[in-house]
C-alpha cells in the first residue's frame, strides 16, 4: 500500500516538507484565497441584488404606475395632435382639390371663348379676303385703280 503524504496547509510550522512540498501548499493556500475572495464577492452581489429586490417591492410599483400614467397622457396627447394634423391635411386636401376643380372650370371657359375667337377671327379673315375680292371685281368693273387710291 502506498502511503500519501498530506501537505500541511501551515509548511511554515512544520519543518519536514521540502521546498516542492511548501510550494504546493502555498499554491493550494492562495488557489483558496481567490476562492474565498470570489465567493465574498459573489455573496456581496447577491447581498446588493436583495437590497434592490426589497426596495423595488416597497417603492417601486408606485413608481412604475406614475410612469405609466405620465406615458399614457403622452400617449394620448400625441394621439389627439395626431388627429388634429390629420384633419389639417383632410382641408388642405379638400381646399386644393376645389381650387383644381375651380381652376379646370375656368380653363375650359377660357379654351372655349379662345376657340369662339379664333373662329370670329377667322370669319372675319374670311370675310376680309371675300370683301378685298369683291373691291378688285367692282375697281375693275369700274375701272378705278385701287393702288392709286390707297396712296
Amino acid at each position: 500500500m502506498l502511503l500519501e503524504v498530506l501537505v500541511d496547509a501551515l509548511p511554515y510550522l512544520d519543518t519536514e516538507y521540502n521546498d516542492a512540498d511548501r510550494q504546493t501548499a502555498l499554491r493550494l493556500i492562495d488557489q483558496e484565497c481567490k476562492a474565498i475572495k470570489n465567493a465574498k464577492a459573489q455573496n456581496e452581489h447577491l447581498v446588493m441584488r436583495q437590497i434592490n429586490l426589497e426596495l423595488m417591492e416597497d417603492y417601486a410599483a408606485e413608481s412604475y404606475l406614475r410612469r405609466n400614467r405620465e406615458l399614457e397622457q403622452l400617449c394620448t396627447e400625441a394621439e389627439r395632435e395626431l388627429r388634429k394634423t390629420k384633419e389639417q391635411v383632410m382641408e388642405i386636401h379638400a381646399r386644393r382639390k376645389m381650387a383644381q376643380l375651380d381652376a379646370g372650370r375656368q380653363l375650359k371657359e377660357l379654351e372655349g371663348s379662345w376657340v369662339a375667337m379664333v373662329t370670329n377671327n377667322y370669319r372675319m379673315e374670311l370675310a376680309n379676303n371675300q370683301l378685298a375680292a369683291t373691291n378688285a371685281q367692282m375697281a375693275k368693273r369700274l375701272r378705278i385703280d385701287l393702288d392709286a387710291l390707297e396712296k
